[in-house]
């Protein structure tokens, strides 16, 4: 790997790390590029090219698949359990619109790697709330 591809690697590493909100000694960089390893290992013996996902396609599998193996370590909660936020004085509640009982980082990840699969990837309506 080269030095730019470390950085943009790094990158992609810091990014995931802040979405996930956990910190390094929750997620290593080593950790992070076994994860991902793992993440092409587990696509391609479902007979996904990896050179037709674009970035966000990546992204999501990434944050899905890691989100998935810190719950199961117990590292973090399941996303649809958190729903409010305390930012100062502002108070987010974020829930999509579709009936959302029972998914996790899991089964986000499974469903998001069927969709690729099938092909039939589709938007998904969010709402997000400022009270």
């Amino acid at each position: 790997m080269s030095s730019s591809e470390s950085d943009g690697f790094k990158d992609i590493y810091t990014s995931i790390k802040s979405l996930l909100n956990v910190s390094e000694a929750d997620l290593s960089f080593d950790m992070f590029k076994v994860q991902a390893n793992l993440l092409e290992m587990i696509l391609e013996t479902r007979g996904i090219n990896l050179n037709t996902l674009n970035a966000n396609q990546i992204s999501l599998l990434l944050i899905y698949h890691i989100g998935c193996q810190l719950r199961r370590c117990g590292v973090i909660n399941e996303f649809v359990q958190i729903k409010k936020e305390k930012l100062g004085e502002l108070e987010i509640d974020y829930y999509q619109q579709e009936n959302c009982n029972g998914l996790d980082y899991c089964s986000s990840f499974e469903n998001l790697v069927t969709q690729i699969k099938s092909g039939t990837l589709s938007p998904k309506t969010y709402s997000i709330g400022v009270v």
